[in-house]
């Protein structure tokens, strides 16, 4: 029953702004913006209206990496950069941020 619970607790379909997210990038010509998204929680700013697109915003980006991000207009006081993604690119996601960073660490030793 875990495996059924889990697969509950992760599914889509539940994601809201403000939760945190796990993003599983590929294909992008950049190695070292695929290891910064892959390895870092980006938080959900915006859903497209079928939950299709998610803008996340992120913290601590490298300022070699800052032109791959937007800065989102709306939310001045704000002064995260932020990315869209594609859903299917969604690893995991929490609206707890521990169990995000928890979901890193095992995603970095392979548990």
């Amino acid at each position: 029953m875990k495996h059924i619970k889990a697969y509950e607790k992760y599914n889509k379909q539940n994601l809201e702004v403000g939760d945190y997210v796990i993003i599983k990038m590929w294909g992008h010509s950049s190695s070292a913006l695929t290891s910064f998204i892959n390895n870092n929680i980006g938080q959900v700013a915006y859903l497209s209206s079928l939950k299709i697109d998610v803008t996340l915003k992120y913290d601590n980006i490298p300022n070699v990496l800052r032109i791959h991000f937007t800065n989102p207009g709306s939310l001045a006081t704000d002064r995260r950069l932020s990315k869209t993604f594609h859903s299917n690119e969604i690893e995991y996601y929490s609206k707890d941020k521990k169990e995000m960073e928890l979901m890193l660490k095992v995603k970095k030793y392979n548990l």
